[in-house]
């Protein structure tokens, strides 16, 4: 099926409609320098995945100490305070602290599946929901002035 004159617009003509049409999606008009925090985010989250199906360790016994929780519930926590608290209140080192964040939240699901393996899916499922409070839609990067 071929196009006859000027009945079938060229790639070149498509390709610029396509690109005006996403002019108004906000990913494709993705600040460049939230590039680093999106793979940060995207590599982390793909790891803790990964771990929670690669690493699993089935168990039966139920742990009745509560204190071995106290661990993982303390990474969970100090992910959200990193995140809620520190990061929209710095200016320098903010990478540095959004990865610090994220590392706390996906180590919280290493631990489940080793320390507590009853409760992994308890941990895992905490630990995707921090990391997914560090979606770098909801990041905002200081200008330099």
């Amino acid at each position: 099926m071929g196009c006859l004159g000027n009945e079938c617009p060229s790639s070149l003509h498509q390709t610029l409609l396509l690109l005006n049409l996403l002019e108004g999606v906000p990913a494709y008009n993705m600040n460049p320098k939230k590039i680093p925090f999106w793979m940060a985010w995207l590599l982390i989250l793909a790891c803790a995945i990964s771990y929670r199906f690669l690493l699993r360790i089935e168990s039966t016994e139920k742990v009745t100490e509560t204190w071995v929780a106290l661990p993982v519930l303390l990474l969970v926590v100090g992910s959200l305070v990193c995140r809620i608290l520190i990061i929209p209140k710095i200016q320098k080192k903010l990478f540095q602290a959004y990865v610090i964040g994220l590392a706390m939240a996906e180590f919280a699901a290493v631990l489940g599946i080793y320390f507590l393996p009853y409760y992994q899916d308890l941990f895992f499922t905490m630990s995707v929901s921090c990391i997914l409070t560090y979606l770098p839609n909801f990041i905002t990067i200081p200008s330099k002035r």
